[in-house]
């Protein structure tokens, strides 16, 4: 089934084939809000020409989604069913397997050992994201049972998890702000849980609450901890908030 969501020749579409659907975005700057609960999935969209168009689909197991080329703005809520999303251009059979791989930890004052902090008694990967270099805004609230890889691919970009269920995230190659679980109250560790590869470039991490794993990868990187449980590792510089 193939739908379109605008009549230019620059389209973004909607594609489900059998239970996967695809949100493809465009060379432009994308605002794209998808919406799943119990395999319904809702997807609120701006046309190039300003207009808000909303499109359901029924009986999702699988989502991805793409926002290509431009500045995107791209919004995830998720209930039963984890997103693929990458901010620029990638295959859609490629999004499962996560980011566009890192360098590792490159050490820095903290070199390669792990370090942990906890607050008030809380208790490889990549893929082949390719192509663009948007600076794109990408936010994922995984709700309940579904766990959701965000990867930002190329540009600056700010990575946001309001809740995670292990989300994973990768920043991909430009400096990128990212920032975990900033739903839950501080210190809670109890929030929600996220895995983080900041990979290349020069990248900050804010961890507001939940159980944070966090590789600082290449790049001069800061971790701002804030609250929650938080294992760390590759970051030159740690301040805790």
């Amino acid at each position: 089934m193939f739908e379109n969501l605008e009549t230019r020749a620059l389209l973004s579409t909607v594609v489900q084939t059998g239970g996967t659907l695809t949100v493809d975005g465009t060379s432009k700057d994308d605002i794209i809000n998808v919406r799943e609960s119990n395999h319904t999935v809702v997807v609120d969209y701006y046309n190039n020409s300003g207009v808000f168009t909303t499109v359901t689909k029924t009986g999702v197991t699988k989502i991805n989604i793409i926002g290509r080329g431009g500045d995107d703005s791209l919004f995830y809520t998720g209930n039963t069913v984890g997103a693929n999303i990458h901010g620029d251009s990638v295959s859609a059979n490629n999004g499962g397997n996560g980011g566009s791989g890192g360098s590792g930890g490159s050490g820095g004052s903290d070199d390669d050992s792990w370090h942990g902090n906890q607050h008030n008694g809380c208790g490889k990967h990549g893929g082949d994201g390719s192509g663009g270099n948007g600076n794109d805004f990408i936010s994922v609230d995984d709700e309940g049972t579904g766990r959701t890889t965000m990867d930002g691919d190329g540009g600056n970009d700010d990575l946001v998890v309001i809740k995670g269920n292990w989300t994973v995230i990768y920043g991909g190659t430009g400096n990128d702000n990212i920032f975990l679980n900033t739903g839950g109250a501080e210190n809670s560790c109890s929030y929600g849980e996220t895995i983080v590869f900041c990979e290349a470039g020069n990248d900050t991490v804010t961890a507001y609450s939940g159980i944070n794993i966090i590789f600082g990868d290449g790049g001069k990187d800061t971790l701002i901890d804030v609250g929650g449980l938080n294992i760390y590792s590759g970051f030159e510089t740690v301040v805790h908030a």
